[in-house]
């Protein structure tokens, strides 16, 4: 199965995925399927018997689905270092910068949100693709990250840790539920991470 049809499969079945549904305890306490997820300090729960809580500060398979991790890949033709790298990078609209935040992983690529904050792409709810615009809220946008998501699963270590999930679900609770103030919400990124793992 080419690229190509791997993303049209990986949107087919991220458009019906359903998003979990989580139970608030005691303090900041979550819970999925009756398990703990975040304790009543916020602390993220990495991992159950039937999830896995993605977050870059932690280890094994939490860390490594984390968009900060560092992954090879290429998207359009252009090298990346993290998809994080890529979601900080469409914020600018210069290509040439852009493809200086692209080489980022880890909290180094989080942490160049703060170049773009003078030109902050929530104002207009556009971001770029090599200096040609995007709307936030398109289909253009989910098909992009569609693609982004296929790219980076052809990182062979990208595709091993999918494969490694197995029968988990896979929860990002860290993540921002606002798409006007996140370039990735929690959804999309559950919905294309749990359907990955048919595809890979």
């Amino acid at each position: 199965m080419n690229d190509l049809m791997r993303q049209k499969k990986l949107s087919e079945i991220q458009s019906s995925f359903r998003p979990f549904n989580l139970t608030a305890g005691k303090g900041k306490e979550l819970f999925f399927n009756g398990e703990c997820v975040q304790d009543e300090n916020g602390k993220i729960i990495p991992e159950g018997d039937g999830f896995i809580n993605i977050c870059y500060n932690k280890s094994g398979l939490s860390k490594m689905l984390s968009n900060l991790f560092p992954y090879e890949f290429s998207l359009r033709g252009e090298k990346a270092s993290s998809i994080e790298g890529v979601l900080q990078g469409i914020k600018s609209r210069e290509a040439k910068l852009q493809r200086l935040v692209f080489k980022y992983h880890g909290m180094d690529a989080l942490n160049t949100r703060a170049f773009f904050l003078f030109d902050d792409w929530r104002n207009t709810q556009t971001l770029h693709w090599q200096e040609v615009p995007v709307a936030r809220n398109s289909k253009e946008y989910q098909d992009f990250l569609d693609e982004l998501y296929i790219a980076a699963s052809g990182n062979p270590l990208f595709e091993r840790a999918i494969k490694a999930v197995g029968s988990k679900s896979l929860l990002h609770t860290l993540g921002g539920t606002d798409a006007s103030n996140t370039v990735l919400t929690r959804n999309e990124f559950e919905s294309r991470l749990n359907s990955l793992k048919e595809i890979v």
